[in-house]
């Protein structure tokens, strides 16, 4: 889709404001238990997807090198620099020493400087309206999604879970409206 980014498998309209800036998505990402749900509700048995190609021979690791250096090199001016200075950021994670309590703090952060301010009981834009996210669903994903909006509380997001057919999905994604 373009214009929606995929994000820890929830899919997100990056043409609406508040997704725009990528400190606010990065704050999402960390507000994201990937670990204790893996634990808890999946028995261990998903492995954490890093990028388009995981686990392959195409798969961007560390800083580019070889092969991948030339391509990338003729698109230098359109890629931003640090993708040439800096090695590829891995997933955020709450194992051991980290901690979903250290990702939220980063997160609260991240989201203050990006211009979101938790006032009145919610977090807020300059504008007063209060950040919340729907997730669309035709069922199944609340055991998955509740944990997940607990944590984005902890932040003063919203969150709101509406079940719907499969049809109604696919048009508001057709028309970005998600």
């Amino acid at each position: 889709f373009k214009n929606a980014g995929d994000f820890q498998g929830f899919l997100i309209n990056t043409r609406r404001d508040k997704f725009k800036d990528p400190r606010v998505r990065e704050a999402l990402g960390l507000a994201f238990d990937f670990e204790w749900m893996n634990r808890q509700m999946m028995y261990n048995s998903y492995i954490r997807v890093r990028g388009f190609f995981n686990a392959s021979d195409f798969e961007a690791k560390d800083l580019p090198d070889g092969d991948e250096l030339k391509v990338l090199e003729r698109l230098r001016k359109q890629l931003p620099a640090r993708v040439f200075k800096e090695a590829v950021p891995m997933p955020p994670s709450t194992s051991p020493p980290g901690s979903l309590r250290k990702n939220l703090l980063k997160a609260r952060d991240l989201l203050a400087a990006a211009g979101w301010t938790y006032r009145d009981g919610a977090l807020r834009n300059a504008k007063g309206d209060p950040f919340t996210i729907e997730y669309l669903d035709s069922g199944g994903g609340e055991r998955l999604v509740a944990p997940f909006f607990q944590a984005l509380g902890k932040l003063g997001i919203e969150g709101e879970y509406r079940r719907a057919d499969f049809a109604l999905i696919r048009k508001r994604l057709d028309v970005f409206d998600f």
